[in-house]
């Protein structure tokens, strides 16, 4: 199996351990580094915000950076729009495919093969238009399709994946995998644990792998605390205390798990209120099911679960408490937003989460789907808000420490110098 490489400070290969710093040499070049970035669509996810970071904090002296969606924009889409929007608000370009969503063309063997190779065709005459010089893919759709087109036109490529295994189920993934684990030259993740497992996916050829943890500038606010409260129709008493969790509705989030411990932490601290915030994404009935839970409990009043287009900075203005109840996942980007605002932190262990939240020293961490546990840290922080204050602020300077936007553009720009120098084809850009 190929080793990941080690960097001073981040552990080896021989410690078990993925480097965090990403490369450890850049090459002398005669211009600036041109890095196509390619993802399927934009939405309100950790990959999308991994994304924006990188465009609006790499160094342009050395890298000319583009943005490429394979699906065009969907104006019937609210989260696409916002994304979108934010990346022009940015400053950041945005170039498409033309593709419409996959599921419109049916799923057939064929249909699947003709819609790869259309792909492939239209990305690989940008690659060869743009004159890129490395292609760095996000996500499993972009990560097939970004892999081939990489190999075919001979660019060096990285893809970055959270999983082995699409959370959705996906026909001849196991093949389109190895295509990628086999042929990326380098796979980029966020947390050790997923790195070990998308190394031993691999069949053919371990990949090496490097964990570089997305960082993301705090969110901003548009609007003020009593402007949200009256948006989102919360109780109007300024005592409450908003018990927030922020993330995608499915069912691996955990949201399920917080309205259970929602209804043990009601009965002994009343003025506790639970705000849940996301865009159903593969399950559409998975929100009308969170209402009817809350309502079966007897706690609809108190736990408002809702979708917003806007900054999701007004939304953390409203939080009081974060809590992150995944039942399974790599580490979330509103764990890190939560860090960087300074919010004490109810979240599982899960993934890379224990790797990013100190126990009782930046947060809580509890098991995966448990309720009771979750109601019982939650009512730690309530009854102790001396306490949650000291982790709200141990969280934030462990944030400036590791997680910034800043660090983690200079790691995936050492990686992308890394990839040119070791293929001699390519020009090489003074730095």
């Amino acid at each position: 199996m190929a080793a990941a490489r080690g960097d001073p400070g981040a552990g080896s290969a021989e410690s078990g351990a993925f480097p965090r710093n990403g490369c450890s040499h850049e090459a002398p070049m005669r211009r600036r580094a041109r890095v196509l970035s390619v993802i399927g669509d934009l939405g309100f996810g950790g990959a999308e915000h991994r994304l924006l970071a990188l465009a609006r904090n790499i160094d342009r002296e050395l890298f000319d950076h583009s943005v490429i969606t394979i699906n065009q924009a969907d104006p019937d889409r609210e989260e696409t729009c916002a994304m979108r929007r934010c990346f022009a608000e940015s400053g950041v370009e945005l170039k498409d495919l033309g593709e419409g969503p996959s599921g419109a063309e049916g799923g057939s063997p064929w249909s699947k093969g003709s819609r790869l190779a259309r792909r492939v065709r239209k990305l690989s005459r940008v690659i060869a238009a743009l004159d890129v010089d490395v292609v760095d893919a996000h996500l499993e759709p972009a990560a097939l399709v970004g892999t081939i087109s990489a190999m075919l036109t001979g660019r060096p490529r990285a893809v970055t994946l959270y999983h082995p295994r699409p959370l959705v189920p996906k026909r001849f993934w196991m093949l389109a995998q190895q295509i990628i684990l086999n042929n990326a030259g380098l796979v980029l993740t966020d947390s050790e644990v997923r790195a070990r497992e998308l190394q031993s996916a691999a069949r053919l050829r371990a990949p090496e792998v490097r964990v570089i943890p997305n960082g993301i500038p705090p969110p901003e606010a548009a609007r003020s605390r009593d402007e949200m409260r009256a948006a989102l129709a919360l109780p109007e008493d300024p005592h409450i205390c908003v018990i927030g969790q922020i993330g995608a509705l499915v069912e691996f989030k955990g949201q399920m798990v917080l309205v259970e411990a929602a209804r043990s932490v009601l009965e002994k601290a009343p003025h506790a209120y639970f705000l849940i915030v996301g865009y159903s994404k593969h399950e559409p009935h998975y929100r009308r099911r969170l209402e009817a839970r809350a309502a079966e409990l007897g706690i609809s009043e108190r736990v408002k679960i809702v979708s917003y287009p806007g900054s999701i900075g007004d939304v953390w203005g409203l939080i009081d408490i974060h809590a992150h109840a995944s039942t399974f996942d790599s580490l979330p980007n509103a764990v890190i937003e939560g860090m960087s605002l300074g919010k004490p932190a109810v979240v599982t262990a899960v993934g890379g989460v224990p790797d990013a939240v100190e126990h009782g020293r930046s947060g809580l961490v509890v098991p995966p789907g448990d309720a009771g546990a979750f109601a019982d840290a939650l009512l730690e922080f309530l009854r102790r808000p001396e306490f949650a204050r000291e982790c709200g602020e141990a969280a934030l300077r462990r944030y400036m420490q590791q997680y910034r936007a800043d660090l983690t553009a200079r790691r995936l720009e050492r990686c992308f110098l890394d990839l040119l120098a070791a293929d001699a084809r390519r020009p090489r850009i003074e730095s």
